[in-house]
């Protein structure tokens, strides 16, 4: 999670560095994303199916590790361009498609049902940890390092993230299953037969349906700004590396305390609690779109850390509370799939910024998904899931 946080965090920083383009700072979103739509059924099928899930984990960690070393070795040798970036980009949106469905299922393979919630909930507050310290950490080393904008430094940047790739992969290795599925010989025509099977449990499941739909709303409601974010920060605030890394791990500070509640909140009611934290999150980047001042624009975002912990924790342990053992992985998927359309619609957004401005552009979303949060709390039956 760390490797990823800051990943996204530094080759947003050089997009936008590298052609000052909301559009393609949105392109990069959509690079990233487009692998998850048609890839992740797959992984999922894979993840169902493959005897130790934490295999797919570890060689998914390896790649992406030579995937940063040769972005890395590019910055350094002065080679590198926005085609490399966006690339790089492509190559883990696939290798994420194949390790999050597994990562995810492997977790209730792990811990028993009645800790699941809390164990999810601790595993968002480990990643939101990393996303409070990394990043920042990233911008104050990068004003370090260089003082003028661009690239300068970056390469130094990458090569920590191949490492912490690297450390990822050798800590999962010794994870054991407390369920260990067997292995398939079927051919590649039953593991399409396998997907055909999760996506008719799906449909005749309503419950899961309209979990992830609402999933899929919420993350495409708040998740835009964070791919404008180096963009917000260069044209709105007028900022630099440092405050970029700054509002950045503001975010992951609050994104860590709401994961600590819903970790502890496992007697609670989970979808009323997901609608609410829904609802804060988008009045709050409503009130970061229309701010001009960076601290007032990190309170703003603090808010927005909490609420959005919420909906991204809860909507993931109501998926896997709810889903069939044997479907685990393929529901996982097709959470997965919702999270490249996510990046995909963040294309979207960025091509509205690009032409009305990155306030109206997050702002507008952010309004919308405020109306849609208020109309589920009056009628829709996720609210009453415990």
């Amino acid at each position: 999670m760390t490797a990823m946080n800051v990943q996204q965090f530094i080759t947003g920083y050089m997009v936008f560095a590298l052609t000052g383009s909301f559009a393609l700072l949105g392109a990069f979103a959509l690079a990233g994303g487009a692998p998850m739509l048609f890839l992740s059924p797959i992984g999922g099928v894979m993840a169902d199916r493959v005897a130790q899930k934490k295999h797919l984990v570890v060689w998914c960690q390896l790649f992406n590790a030579s995937n940063v070393m040769a972005v890395a070795v590019l910055v350094l040798t002065d080679r590198i361009a926005v085609g490399h970036l966006l690339a790089a980009a492509l190559i883990q949106g696939a290798l994420t498609s194949f390790q999050m469905p597994a990562r995810q299922a492997l977790t209730s393979e792990i811990v028993s049902s009645e800790h699941l919630t809390n164990a999810l909930g601790l595993n968002m507050a480990t990643g939101n940890a990393s996303r409070l310290v990394m990043p920042g950490l990233a911008g104050w080393t990068l004003g370090l390092i260089s003082s003028a904008e661009g690239a300068d430094g970056v390469e130094w940047i990458f090569a920590a993230i191949a490492v912490c790739y690297l450390a990822g992969a050798l800590l999962t290795i010794p994870v054991h299953s407390r369920r260990t599925a067997r292995a398939s010989s079927r051919s590649v025509r039953d593991g399409f037969v396998d997907l055909l099977d999760g996506i008719r449990y799906v449909r005749r499941t309503p419950l899961i349906s309209k979990l992830l739909v609402f999933n899929l709303v919420i993350s495409a409601g708040t998740s835009p700004y964070f791919h404008l974010l180096a963009g917000f920060v260069d044209d709105v605030l007028g900022g630099s590396k440092t405050q970029l890394g700054l509002l950045t791990s503001v975010s992951g500070v609050g994104a860590f305390v709401g994961s600590m509640f819903v970790a502890r909140a496992s007697d609670l009611r989970r979808g009323r609690l997901m609608i609410v934290s829904g609802l804060i999150a988008a009045v709050a980047l409503i009130g970061f779109a229309m701010t001009e001042n960076i601290w007032m624009s990190a309170g703003a975002l603090l808010v927005v850390g909490a609420a959005q912990a919420g909906p991204m924790s809860l909507g993931n342990i109501l998926l896997q509370a709810y889903s069939a053992p044997e479907f685990r992985g393929r529901v996982m998927a097709l959470y997965v799939v919702e999270i490249g359309l996510t990046m995909s619609f963040s294309f979207a957004v960025g091509s509205v910024a690009s032409i009305f401005g990155p306030q109206w552009a997050i702002g507008g979303t952010a309004g919308l998904l405020a109306v849609a949060m208020l109309v589920s709390l009056g009628k829709s039956d996720i609210v009453h899931l415990d």
